[in-house]
Formats: structure tokens, C-alpha cells, sequence
């Protein structure tokens, strides 16, 4: 067998698994139990995919909440900021005012 054979080989033995493919599988098996559900013995297949999900989804989850409460953070600084801006702005319109009288 000539190395180019044997490369060849070995690159088809060699697939990459890619997330696309992972997630075609984790949504197949979704739908068979949702159509089949205990029949097919997916039952506890379906939980260990849910718990997995769970575990996968839960760093996103916890971002989430931190960027939530940064956003309202921010939020609540720029409305005093605001606010203080146009209570300094009123108070010198009003006493320019009373200056021109």
C-alpha cells in the first residue's frame, strides 16, 4: 500500500464530529422521544441529554444574569447623571433669568 493510500485512509477513518452534527443528533433524539416517548426506551436517553444541556447551558444562564444586572446598573447611573445634568442646567437658565430682570 503506497502512503498516499494509507492517508487517505486514514482521513476517512479520522471524521470530525462537528457541532453541527451534534446538535442534528441531540434534536433527533428530542423528536423520537416527543413522537415515541417510553415506547422506544428514550426515556432515560431524553434525561441524560436534558441534564447535559442543563450543565451546558447554565455558564450562559449565569452570564446572562451578570450582564443584566451591569445593564441595569449602568442604567439607574445614567438616569442620575442625567437627571443631575438637568437640574444643573434648570438652575442656571433660572438664575440667568432672574439676572436679566
Amino acid at each position: 500500500m503506497s502512503s498516499a493510500q494509507a492517508a487517505k485512509q486514514t482521513r476517512l477513518r479520522r471524521l470530525p464530529l462537528s457541532p453541527v452534527v451534534v446538535v442534528m443528533l441531540l434534536l433527533t433524539a428530542l423528536c423520537l422521544h416527543l413522537v415515541c416517548g417510553n415506547n422506544l426506551g428514550f426515556s432515560g436517553l431524553y434525561r441524560s441529554i436534558e441534564n447535559v444541556l442543563s450543565e451546558l447551558s447554565q455558564p450562559l444562564r449565569e452570564m446572562g444574569t451578570f450582564i443584566c444586572c451591569l445593564l441595569q446598573n449602568m442604567n439607574t447611573r445614567l438616569n442620575a447623571f442625567i437627571s443631575s445634568l438637568g437640574e444643573n442646567a434648570y438652575r442656571h437658565l433660572l438664575s440667568f433669568l432672574k439676572a436679566l430682570h
